[in-house]
């Protein structure tokens, strides 16, 4: 059974029966076409230490660079697919929190925003694919942000947590970077 989780809500992956050791992070979206580019939306996932941190430049997952903490995480992209693959014992002991993020890929023809982002989401599964968790984005509330930190995936008393967020960001993929302590 799939749970629904709002902004601040989380589920324990230690509650499932066995805690997964493979999960996988799917995102969506539609996109309200228009008669000017449309955005296009990327994922990205970091890996972050205890300070809130990205811990080494191997720490990011997104479609320039698809692994991150030497294969433990893996960013998948096909046919409507947009993912993170997550082997959770491989997942260095230092990295406390996993934040997924969806921003707009820059356009040099015109600025974008969520404003023409409906539906976006992203959910959390077992490799087998049952589904654990979705958070749907409220975009009408980050309309104005050109990134959003969708849901964070952390270490809590020995076990793996999943807990939407739903925050919008301004200033784009430089202003995630300058944030969290990386180089795009």
């Amino acid at each position: 059974m799939t749970t629904n989780l709002t902004a601040g809500q989380a589920i324990s992956l230690g509650d499932q029966q066995p805690p997964p050791t493979d999960v996988v992070i799917g995102f969506g979206w539609d996109i309200i076409t228009s008669n000017s580019p449309d955005p296009e939306l990327v994922p990205m996932v970091l890996l972050l230490d205890e300070d809130e941190q990205v811990i080494d430049p191997d720490a990011v997952a997104f479609f320039n660079q698809l692994t991150a903490a030497a294969g433990a995480v893996q960013y998948v992209t096909g046919d409507d697919q947009e993912q993170v693959d997550i082997h959770l014992p491989a997942v260095p002991a230092y990295a406390k929190t996993l934040l997924f993020l969806l921003f707009i890929n820059p356009d040099p023809r015109r600025a974008s925003t969520f404003r023409s982002v409906r539906h976006a989401n992203a959910s959390i599964s077992t490799a087998d694919g049952d589904t654990l968790a979705r958070v749907n984005i409220d975009t009408s509330s980050v309309e104005n942000s050109d990134a959003v930190v969708v849901a964070e995936l952390y270490r809590y008393q020995g076990q793996w947590k999943f807990r939407a967020l739903g925050q919008g960001h301004t200033g784009g993929v430089q202003s995630i970077a300058t944030t969290f302590g990386f180089t795009i």
